[in-house]
């Protein structure tokens, strides 16, 4: 079974979303952070799913979740994906 893990700086720009999208409409975030979140599970699954990334750097693919691309790196011997 695959897993993920949340680095502090992918926390950090959840919380930013957050900040900026609560003010308008606070059930458009909870949407968004529960597609964010079905997205992790996805791709802790299926980590080949995302684009690479290599050009930034090597190993890093992404993901676009609405207006939003996720980052991470795939560790496929042990079945992490960190955000």
């Amino acid at each position: 079974m695959s897993w993920y893990v949340l680095t502090i700086p992918a926390k950090q720009d959840l919380t930013e979303i957050n900040r900026y999208i609560i003010p308008y409409n606070l059930d458009a975030d909870r949407r968004l952070n529960e597609k964010i979140k079905q997205q992790y599970k996805l791709l802790a699954d299926f980590p080949n799913m995302g684009q690479s990334s290599d050009n930034f750097a090597s190993g890093l693919r992404s993901f676009l979740v609405e207006d939003y691309l996720i980052f991470y790196f795939a560790n496929e011997s042990s079945g992490r994906v960190n955000f």
